[in-house]
């Protein structure tokens, strides 16, 4: 006798990315490939992403008008072959890379030292000082930018990499 296969399981989305996040570690899980039902209301997270899609394949006359249309007249790559043949994107997106990337794992090493020093040692001043990090939460970033430009000026850092995964790390 065959042995039939399982079902595949139906694993419903909820709860914005997160919901969408555990259903695909429930998946990775499953030797079975789940069928994947995200909820009518959350639908609508994706429409800005179909929408970027969309205007791309549109060419320059149709996207700058007064009433839009949802799909285009007459598609085409230009616009891609134009992105490409400037030569730009690669090094922008290297240079985001880099800020971005830097930026987040420094800030992870230096918040995972603050937090094992707060968990773990008892020390004099160690109160304020955790007072002091989460006040600084309290203010805008504006105001924040405002303090820091005069200190990466002075430290020669202005529209630099270094500069700028500095600003990303204090904010």
């Amino acid at each position: 006798m065959v042995p039939t296969p399982k079902p595949a399981p139906v694993v419903i989305a909820g709860g914005g990315f997160g919901g969408l996040t555990t259903a695909l570690a429930l998946a990775a899980q499953n030797p079975h490939p789940p069928i994947l039902l995200i909820e009518p209301q959350e639908r609508f997270l994706f429409l800005p992403l179909l929408w970027m899609a969309i205007t791309s394949i549109k060419p320059e006359g149709e996207v700058f008008v007064r009433f839009p249309t949802p799909w285009p007249r007459d598609p085409t790559l230009a616009n891609y072959v134009t992105l490409f043949g400037r030569g730009e994107i690669v090094d922008q997106l290297r240079n985001s890379l880099i800020t971005a990337g830097g930026g987040a794992l420094l800030t992870v090493v230096l918040a995972t030292y603050a937090a094992y020093s707060f968990a773990k040692f008892r020390y004099r001043g160690r109160k304020p000082l955790m007072f002091l990090m989460l006040s600084a939460q309290m203010f805008p970033f504006a105001m924040m930018l405002i303090s820091l430009y005069p200190l990466l000026q002075w430290a020669g850092l202005l529209n630099t990499r270094v500069g700028l995964i500095v600003a990303y790390i204090i904010l």
